[in-house]
Protein backbone atom coordinates (compact mmCIF):
# COMPACT_ATOMS: atom_id res chain seq x y z
CA UNK A 1 0.00 0.00 0.00
CA UNK A 2 1.22 3.76 -0.66
CA UNK A 3 1.66 6.05 1.76
CA UNK A 4 2.80 9.48 1.30
CA UNK A 5 3.94 12.32 4.46
CA UNK A 6 2.09 14.84 5.37
CA UNK A 7 3.42 18.18 5.06
CA UNK A 8 2.74 21.97 6.20
CA UNK A 9 2.34 25.40 3.83
CA UNK A 10 6.51 25.20 3.68
CA UNK A 11 6.38 21.66 2.58
CA UNK A 12 8.15 20.19 5.93
CA UNK A 13 6.88 17.07 7.38
CA UNK A 14 4.70 17.48 10.33
CA UNK A 15 5.68 13.55 11.03
CA UNK A 16 2.24 12.27 10.31
CA UNK A 17 1.56 10.03 7.41
CA UNK A 18 -1.24 9.22 5.58
CA UNK A 19 -2.51 6.09 3.30
CA UNK A 20 -3.43 5.98 -0.06
CA UNK A 21 -6.85 4.51 0.87
CA UNK A 22 -7.36 7.15 3.21
CA UNK A 23 -7.07 9.50 0.48
CA UNK A 24 -9.36 7.97 -1.45
CA UNK A 25 -12.22 7.62 1.40
CA UNK A 26 -12.18 11.54 1.85
CA UNK A 27 -11.60 12.45 -1.82
CA UNK A 28 -8.54 13.19 -2.01
CA UNK A 29 -7.79 15.73 0.76
CA UNK A 30 -5.20 15.58 3.58
CA UNK A 31 -6.31 16.66 7.03
CA UNK A 32 -7.39 20.15 7.42
CA UNK A 33 -4.86 22.73 7.77
CA UNK A 34 -2.19 19.88 6.28
CA UNK A 35 -0.97 19.32 2.66
CA UNK A 36 0.44 16.09 0.24
CA UNK A 37 3.58 17.18 -1.09
CA UNK A 38 3.57 17.02 -5.25
CA UNK A 39 6.43 17.15 -7.55
CA UNK A 40 5.78 17.99 -11.50
CA UNK A 41 8.21 18.08 -14.15
CA UNK A 42 8.87 21.20 -16.68
CA UNK A 43 10.32 19.39 -19.82
CA UNK A 44 11.92 21.87 -22.16
CA UNK A 45 13.27 20.94 -25.46
CA UNK A 46 15.99 22.83 -27.42
CA UNK A 47 13.22 25.00 -28.92
CA UNK A 48 11.75 26.04 -25.86
CA UNK A 49 8.85 24.05 -26.30
CA UNK A 50 7.02 22.25 -23.21
CA UNK A 51 6.17 18.47 -23.21
CA UNK A 52 2.81 18.60 -21.76
CA UNK A 53 0.76 15.37 -21.15
CA UNK A 54 -3.26 15.54 -21.74
CA UNK A 55 -4.46 13.38 -18.69
CA UNK A 56 -6.94 10.31 -19.69
CA UNK A 57 -10.66 10.97 -20.15
CA UNK A 58 -11.11 8.28 -17.45
CA UNK A 59 -9.10 10.10 -14.37
CA UNK A 60 -11.43 11.53 -11.87
CA UNK A 61 -9.45 14.55 -11.30
CA UNK A 62 -9.21 17.05 -14.75
CA UNK A 63 -9.91 14.44 -17.29
CA UNK A 64 -8.85 15.16 -20.65
CA UNK A 65 -6.97 18.25 -19.35
CA UNK A 66 -2.88 19.24 -20.20
CA UNK A 67 -0.77 18.83 -17.30
CA UNK A 68 3.08 17.96 -16.57
CA UNK A 69 4.67 15.08 -15.71
CA UNK A 70 4.17 13.98 -11.92
CA UNK A 71 2.68 13.32 -8.43
CA UNK A 72 2.92 12.68 -5.06
CA UNK A 73 5.98 12.18 -2.90
CA UNK A 74 5.57 8.83 -1.33
CA UNK A 75 6.86 8.25 2.00
CA UNK A 76 10.44 7.93 2.55
CA UNK A 77 11.36 9.16 -0.72
CA UNK A 78 12.66 12.87 -1.81
CA UNK A 79 11.04 15.27 -4.58
CA UNK A 80 13.78 14.48 -7.10
CA UNK A 81 12.93 10.68 -6.81
CA UNK A 82 9.73 11.43 -7.28
CA UNK A 83 9.77 13.61 -10.63
CA UNK A 84 12.02 10.20 -12.05
CA UNK A 85 9.63 7.72 -10.85
CA UNK A 86 6.63 9.49 -12.34
CA UNK A 87 8.15 10.47 -15.48
CA UNK A 88 9.15 6.98 -16.02
CA UNK A 89 5.54 5.43 -15.08
CA UNK A 90 3.94 8.10 -17.07
CA UNK A 91 5.43 8.64 -20.31
CA UNK A 92 8.27 5.50 -20.16
CA UNK A 93 11.38 8.41 -20.16
CA UNK A 94 14.09 8.42 -17.86
CA UNK A 95 15.28 11.77 -16.28
CA UNK A 96 18.85 12.40 -15.21
CA UNK A 97 18.61 13.79 -11.06
CA UNK A 98 21.99 15.91 -11.78
CA UNK A 99 20.02 18.07 -14.59
CA UNK A 100 17.10 18.58 -12.96
CA UNK A 101 16.62 22.27 -11.66
CA UNK A 102 14.24 23.18 -8.86
CA UNK A 103 12.11 26.27 -10.75
CA UNK A 104 9.90 27.67 -8.22
CA UNK A 105 6.96 26.51 -5.33
CA UNK A 106 3.38 26.64 -4.52
CA UNK A 107 0.66 25.36 -2.95
CA UNK A 108 -3.02 25.23 -2.83
CA UNK A 109 -5.44 24.17 -0.79
CA UNK A 110 -4.20 20.65 -0.77
CA UNK A 111 -0.75 20.44 -1.51
CA UNK A 112 2.30 22.20 -1.69
CA UNK A 113 3.89 21.83 -5.61
CA UNK A 114 7.70 21.53 -6.16
CA UNK A 115 7.73 22.45 -9.98
CA UNK A 116 11.36 20.98 -11.45
CA UNK A 117 13.10 22.20 -14.86
CA UNK A 118 14.85 19.82 -17.46
CA UNK A 119 15.91 20.62 -20.35
CA UNK A 120 15.53 17.68 -22.79
CA UNK A 121 14.75 16.53 -26.10
CA UNK A 122 12.31 13.66 -25.83
CA UNK A 123 11.04 12.06 -28.95
CA UNK A 124 7.17 11.29 -28.43
CA UNK A 125 6.94 8.69 -30.68
CA UNK A 126 9.71 6.97 -28.79
CA UNK A 127 7.40 7.56 -25.38
CA UNK A 128 5.38 4.70 -23.28
CA UNK A 129 2.43 6.73 -22.33
CA UNK A 130 0.77 4.98 -19.04
CA UNK A 131 -2.74 4.57 -21.17
CA UNK A 132 -4.87 4.65 -17.78
CA UNK A 133 -2.98 8.34 -16.58
CA UNK A 134 -2.42 9.67 -20.18
CA UNK A 135 -4.02 9.84 -23.49
CA UNK A 136 -1.26 11.60 -25.52
CA UNK A 137 2.01 14.05 -25.39
CA UNK A 138 2.34 17.37 -26.90
CA UNK A 139 4.83 19.86 -27.25
CA UNK A 140 4.05 23.68 -26.95
CA UNK A 141 5.30 27.36 -27.63
CA UNK A 142 4.97 29.07 -24.52
CA UNK A 143 2.54 31.80 -26.16
CA UNK A 144 0.27 28.83 -26.86
CA UNK A 145 0.05 27.29 -23.16
CA UNK A 146 -2.68 30.25 -21.91
CA UNK A 147 -4.76 29.40 -24.94
CA UNK A 148 -5.51 25.50 -23.85
CA UNK A 149 -7.09 24.00 -20.90
CA UNK A 150 -4.46 23.10 -18.36
CA UNK A 151 -4.06 22.21 -14.65
CA UNK A 152 -2.43 25.28 -13.73
CA UNK A 153 0.42 27.91 -14.71
CA UNK A 154 1.87 29.01 -11.70
CA UNK A 155 5.04 27.84 -13.05
CA UNK A 156 4.95 29.74 -16.26
CA UNK A 157 6.43 33.01 -15.37
CA UNK A 158 8.69 31.50 -13.51
CA UNK A 159 9.84 29.49 -16.49
CA UNK A 160 9.96 32.78 -18.78
CA UNK A 161 12.38 33.71 -16.60
CA UNK A 162 14.75 31.10 -16.21
CA UNK A 163 14.92 30.57 -20.31
CA UNK A 164 15.43 34.43 -20.82
CA UNK A 165 18.36 34.90 -18.95
CA UNK A 166 20.21 35.55 -21.67
CA UNK A 167 24.07 35.86 -21.51
CA UNK A 168 26.46 35.88 -18.60
CA UNK A 169 25.79 38.79 -17.10
CA UNK A 170 29.19 41.67 -15.15
CA UNK A 171 28.19 40.93 -11.96
CA UNK A 172 29.47 43.08 -8.88
CA UNK A 173 28.75 43.38 -5.33
CA UNK A 174 30.00 46.69 -3.84
CA UNK A 175 29.44 48.74 -0.20
CA UNK A 176 26.37 50.92 -0.23
CA UNK A 177 27.33 54.59 0.17
CA UNK A 178 24.65 57.11 -0.12
CA UNK A 179 24.35 57.76 -3.52
CA UNK A 180 22.26 54.28 -3.17
CA UNK A 181 19.57 56.03 -1.17
CA UNK A 182 17.23 55.73 -3.92
CA UNK A 183 17.80 52.26 -6.22
CA UNK A 184 18.01 51.06 -2.07
CA UNK A 185 14.75 52.30 -1.08
CA UNK A 186 12.81 51.30 -4.72
CA UNK A 187 14.50 47.40 -5.04
CA UNK A 188 12.90 47.16 -1.35
CA UNK A 189 10.03 48.62 -2.41
CA UNK A 190 8.68 47.04 -5.19
CA UNK A 191 10.32 43.42 -3.67
CA UNK A 192 7.94 43.81 -1.00
CA UNK A 193 5.08 44.71 -3.32
CA UNK A 194 5.43 41.66 -5.25
CA UNK A 195 6.27 39.09 -2.51
CA UNK A 196 4.52 40.50 0.61
CA UNK A 197 1.10 41.66 -0.37
CA UNK A 198 -0.05 37.73 -0.11
CA UNK A 199 0.87 37.87 3.54
CA UNK A 200 0.93 41.11 4.85
CA UNK A 201 -1.80 43.52 4.99
CA UNK A 202 -1.27 46.33 2.20
CA UNK A 203 -1.71 49.18 4.82
CA UNK A 204 1.64 47.71 6.58
CA UNK A 205 3.62 47.72 3.28
CA UNK A 206 2.16 50.62 2.66
CA UNK A 207 3.24 52.64 5.81
CA UNK A 208 6.83 50.39 6.26
CA UNK A 209 7.71 49.47 2.76
CA UNK A 210 7.09 52.99 0.98
CA UNK A 211 10.00 54.43 -0.70
CA UNK A 212 10.44 57.76 1.56
CA UNK A 213 10.45 55.69 4.90
CA UNK A 214 12.85 53.14 3.16
CA UNK A 215 15.38 55.50 1.81
CA UNK A 216 15.49 57.49 5.48
CA UNK A 217 16.23 54.73 7.32
CA UNK A 218 18.80 53.71 5.16
CA UNK A 219 20.39 56.74 5.33
CA UNK A 220 19.89 56.61 8.95
CA UNK A 221 21.78 53.53 9.08
CA UNK A 222 25.02 54.25 6.93
CA UNK A 223 25.03 57.19 9.53
CA UNK A 224 25.20 54.86 12.12
CA UNK A 225 27.95 53.11 10.66
CA UNK A 226 30.16 55.99 9.60
CA UNK A 227 29.64 56.87 13.76
CA UNK A 228 31.02 53.05 14.64
CA UNK A 229 28.28 50.85 14.75
CA UNK A 230 29.91 47.60 13.35
CA UNK A 231 26.82 45.62 13.49
CA UNK A 232 25.41 45.42 9.30
CA UNK A 233 27.25 45.83 6.31
CA UNK A 234 25.32 47.34 3.58
CA UNK A 235 25.91 46.29 -0.48
CA UNK A 236 24.92 46.70 -3.81
CA UNK A 237 24.20 43.98 -6.37
CA UNK A 238 24.96 45.35 -9.60
CA UNK A 239 24.46 43.90 -13.40
CA UNK A 240 26.24 45.39 -16.33
CA UNK A 241 26.90 48.32 -13.90
CA UNK A 242 23.08 48.82 -13.02
CA UNK A 243 21.75 48.40 -9.30
CA UNK A 244 19.82 44.57 -9.25
CA UNK A 245 19.38 44.19 -5.37
CA UNK A 246 20.57 45.30 -2.43
CA UNK A 247 22.41 42.94 0.46
CA UNK A 248 22.27 44.00 4.25
CA UNK A 249 24.39 41.50 6.96
CA UNK A 250 26.01 41.08 10.20
CA UNK A 251 25.78 40.29 13.53
CA UNK A 252 21.95 39.43 15.03
CA UNK A 253 19.67 40.99 17.47
CA UNK A 254 19.83 39.54 20.62
CA UNK A 255 16.73 41.43 21.23
CA UNK A 256 13.39 42.66 19.28
CA UNK A 257 11.56 45.83 19.60
CA UNK A 258 9.38 43.86 22.12
CA UNK A 259 11.83 43.18 24.35
CA UNK A 260 11.65 39.35 23.32
CA UNK A 261 14.39 37.00 22.33
CA UNK A 262 13.19 34.78 19.56
CA UNK A 263 16.41 33.11 18.63
CA UNK A 264 19.11 31.70 20.22
CA UNK A 265 19.99 32.83 24.16
CA UNK A 266 23.64 32.29 23.24
CA UNK A 267 24.54 33.89 19.33
CA UNK A 268 28.01 33.89 19.72
CA UNK A 269 29.55 32.67 16.80
CA UNK A 270 26.50 33.65 14.52
CA UNK A 271 26.12 35.65 11.69
CA UNK A 272 23.15 37.17 10.27
CA UNK A 273 21.89 37.43 6.42
CA UNK A 274 19.78 40.60 7.19
CA UNK A 275 18.36 41.16 3.95
CA UNK A 276 18.58 40.45 0.71
CA UNK A 277 15.77 41.95 -2.31
CA UNK A 278 17.06 41.11 -6.05
CA UNK A 279 15.02 43.58 -8.11
CA UNK A 280 12.33 42.01 -10.91
CA UNK A 281 14.60 42.47 -13.70
CA UNK A 282 17.50 40.14 -12.64
CA UNK A 283 15.32 37.16 -11.13
CA UNK A 284 16.42 33.87 -12.51
CA UNK A 285 19.94 35.04 -13.66
CA UNK A 286 21.82 34.02 -10.37
CA UNK A 287 22.35 36.66 -9.16
CA UNK A 288 20.85 35.38 -5.56
CA UNK A 289 22.95 32.72 -5.30
CA UNK A 290 26.31 34.67 -5.88
CA UNK A 291 24.74 37.72 -3.13
CA UNK A 292 24.59 34.72 -0.65
CA UNK A 293 28.24 33.45 -1.67
CA UNK A 294 29.24 36.67 -0.87
CA UNK A 295 27.56 37.21 2.40
CA UNK A 296 28.55 33.43 3.65
CA UNK A 297 32.74 34.74 2.58
CA UNK A 298 32.36 38.06 4.81
CA UNK A 299 30.61 36.58 7.57
CA UNK A 300 33.19 34.09 7.44
CA UNK A 301 35.71 36.91 7.25
CA UNK A 302 34.44 39.03 10.16
CA UNK A 303 34.71 35.58 12.66
CA UNK A 304 31.57 33.95 12.69
CA UNK A 305 30.60 30.10 12.04
CA UNK A 306 27.29 29.82 11.12
CA UNK A 307 24.87 31.82 8.85
CA UNK A 308 21.50 32.49 9.72
CA UNK A 309 18.31 33.89 8.00
CA UNK A 310 14.82 35.07 9.26
CA UNK A 311 12.82 34.02 5.98
CA UNK A 312 8.79 34.67 6.20
CA UNK A 313 6.46 31.09 6.15
CA UNK A 314 4.39 32.65 3.57
CA UNK A 315 6.90 32.34 1.33
CA UNK A 316 7.81 28.89 -0.21
CA UNK A 317 9.56 29.92 -2.68
CA UNK A 318 12.25 31.57 -0.76
CA UNK A 319 12.23 28.73 1.70
CA UNK A 320 12.95 26.24 -1.09
CA UNK A 321 15.45 28.70 -2.65
CA UNK A 322 17.95 28.54 0.76
CA UNK A 323 17.09 24.63 1.06
CA UNK A 324 18.99 24.30 -2.34
CA UNK A 325 21.77 26.47 -0.87
CA UNK A 326 22.33 24.47 1.80
CA UNK A 327 19.71 25.98 4.44
CA UNK A 328 18.18 24.41 6.90
CA UNK A 329 14.76 25.42 8.80
CA UNK A 330 14.99 25.67 12.40
CA UNK A 331 12.43 25.62 15.48
CA UNK A 332 13.04 29.66 16.05
CA UNK A 333 10.28 31.17 14.85
CA UNK A 334 9.17 35.09 15.46
CA UNK A 335 5.67 35.37 15.23
CA UNK A 336 6.27 38.99 13.87
CA UNK A 337 2.99 40.05 15.71
CA UNK A 338 3.46 43.79 13.95
CA UNK A 339 3.44 42.39 10.13
CA UNK A 340 1.44 39.37 11.35
CA UNK A 341 3.46 37.59 8.81
CA UNK A 342 5.50 34.52 10.89
CA UNK A 343 9.06 34.19 9.74
CA UNK A 344 11.12 31.01 11.05
CA UNK A 345 15.30 31.35 11.35
CA UNK A 346 16.97 28.83 8.49
CA UNK A 347 20.95 28.43 9.37
CA UNK A 348 24.04 26.92 7.56
CA UNK A 349 27.20 26.16 8.67
CA UNK A 350 30.15 28.49 7.12
CA UNK A 351 33.05 25.89 8.18
CA UNK A 352 34.61 25.50 4.83
CA UNK A 353 35.24 21.63 4.76
CA UNK A 354 30.93 21.61 5.33
CA UNK A 355 30.26 24.16 2.39
CA UNK A 356 29.12 22.78 -1.04
CA UNK A 357 29.68 24.90 -4.41
CA UNK A 358 27.09 26.89 -5.19
CA UNK A 359 25.08 27.13 -8.22
CA UNK A 360 24.47 30.09 -9.25
CA UNK A 361 22.50 29.39 -12.44
CA UNK A 362 19.26 28.16 -11.83
CA UNK A 363 16.86 29.42 -9.05
CA UNK A 364 16.04 32.86 -7.93
CA UNK A 365 14.50 34.09 -4.84
CA UNK A 366 11.34 35.72 -4.27
CA UNK A 367 12.61 37.81 -1.41
CA UNK A 368 12.99 36.49 2.32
Amino acid sequence: MEYFQIVDINGKPTGDIISIDELKKNHGVPPEGTYLQVVKVVIVNGKDQVLLQKRSETKPVNPGVWGLCGGKVNLEENPIDTACRETSEEIGIDLDKDKLEYLCSYHNEKSVFSIYLIQKDVDINACKIQADEVERLDYFDLDQLKSIETEGLQWLENLRRRLSKGKKMDNAIRKATKDDADAWAEIIHNSAVQTYSQIMSSEYIAQHYNILALKEQFLRELVACDNGDNSCEHYIICCNGEPAGILKLGQPVARYSDGNNYYRDDINGFGEIKSLHIADKFKRSGVGAQAIQFAENRLRELGYSVSHIWVKQGNPNAIEFYKHLGYEITPYVNPNTNDKAPSVVMEKSLIKENVAPVQTTEIEEERY
